[in-house]
């Protein structure tokens, strides 16, 4: 009796044993495969955060956001930051993003070219999607500053077809920081003319002529920008080797982070509606960003043979928006 007993005991523990084993291993189960299932979710997570950097213009560039350290290209000097040339494999490999909507807002060309083989060439229309609430082709060529004091230099070309002349203004260049640029390289009427925060009103802008855009030759800018809005702001311009501008007012929105930089066309008139024209193409060419180090000379071109040495006076001008 008392043997039959302790095996009736002895087999409901080993049932319960089995049930505790099984009830484990069924958790274990589910544990691992809800690690697999969250693993694989933050795999999405990363890659979807990861695309949102980078731009789909053409599939064989869709991978090109790496970093400098990846970068095979030759080395730029101590002082400078940052240098596109758009040669070799790693053409863009360095710059944040393209903001084009279109498989033909921008492609690597052989010509023309400003030094080395290739340039980027830049077309805008005005029935593109807008992208980043905005029609554009622009490069992102570099996040926020993390100093003020900085300088900027790249080359641009714009062909007689195609870049036809137009009162509405678009940008080239923007310094941005929240809202409209604070800093912008500007085209109207076929004028260079820098747009700047004015020093006193806060609804106005100081427009400062450069030089005409003269067609089919390459136009080389320099920039020498203290980001500031206070007493020390400064902004320098050179095209072409000539110093064009020399601003000292404020140039930095108060209260807002330090601007990023990007080259590229965006025309804001046509977000809305049309212009005089209706396709605008351009090339740009050695994009650098130098330290508070860097000089003049680090900045532009060795060769000035291909420089258009046709420049403005530098005056103010009441160019309409």
């Amino acid at each position: 009796m008392i043997t039959e007993v302790v095996i009736s005991i002895l087999h409901r523990m080993y049932r319960t044993a089995s049930i505790f084993l099984l009830c484990v291993l069924v958790l274990s189960m589910v544990a691992s495969k809800y690690k697999s299932i969250q693993q694989g979710l933050n795999q999405l997570k990363d890659y979807h955060w990861s695309r949102v950097a980078l731009y789909s213009v053409k599939d064989d560039l869709k991978q090109r956001h790496r970093s400098w350290a990846g970068s095979t290209q030759k080395p730029a000097a101590s002082s400078i930051l940052f240098e596109e040339t758009f040669e070799g494999n790693d053409a863009l490999a360095k710059v944040v993003s393209m903001h084009t909507s279109t498989d033909y807002g921008f492609r690597l060309v052989d010509k023309p070219v400003h030094r080395g083989r290739r340039a980027g060439r830049f077309e805008l229309r005005d029935t593109d999607p807008m992208i980043h609430r905005g029609t554009r082709s622009e490069l992102f060529v570099i996040d926020r500053i993390t100093y003020k004091e900085r300088w900027y230099s790249f080359a641009a070309f714009f062909p007689s077809e195609g870049y036809a002349n137009d009162t509405s203004n678009e940008l080239i260049s923007q310094w941005h920081q929240s809202g409209s640029p604070p800093i912008s390289l500007r085209i109207s009427n076929d004028r260079f003319y820098l747009r700047v925060l004015h020093n006193s009103d806060e609804s106005a802008w100081e427009k400062i002529d450069i030089a005409p855009v003269t067609k089919d030759v390459w136009h080389e800018f320099v920039f020498h920008i203290i980001h500031s809005e206070g007493k020390d702001a400064l902004i320098e311009v050179w095209h072409n080797g000539r110093l064009q501008i020399t601003y000292r007012g404020r140039n930095q929105i108060k209260g807002e982070k330090m601007p990023y930089w990007k080259v590229g066309i965006y025309k804001a008139k046509w977000n809305k509606s049309t212009t005089d024209t209706h396709i605008r193409i351009c090339y740009i060419d050695d994009i650098k960003v130098g330290n508070e180090n860097a000089r003049f000379s680090d900045m532009t071109s060795s060769s000035q043979s291909s420089h258009n040495l046709v420049t403005g006076e530098g005056i103010k001008t009441d160019i309409k928006l």
